[in-house]
């Protein structure tokens, strides 16, 4: 399961949307299987429509509860 923001990932930013995912997870009773990670896929120079991500693997179960809604 991902979040995704745009612009510059700072360290807030990823913590910012660590957060938030952990926090979503957490209200659906949803338990991760691995720590977060952060995604990064636009190179140095690339100014705008950057594109990150902060992810977590969920189980297969809650990944089919996730899908329904």
């Amino acid at each position: 399961v991902a979040v995704r923001f745009g612009g510059w990932a700072d360290d807030q930013k990823i913590k910012e949307n660590t957060e938030f995912l952990m926090k979503t997870l957490e209200t659906m009773n949803i338990e991760p299987v691995s720590a977060p990670w952060y995604m990064g896929y636009n190179p140095p120079f690339q100014l705008v429509n950057r594109r990150n991500e902060v992810a977590v693997e969920v189980s297969a179960a809650d990944m089919e509860i996730i899908k329904m809604l």
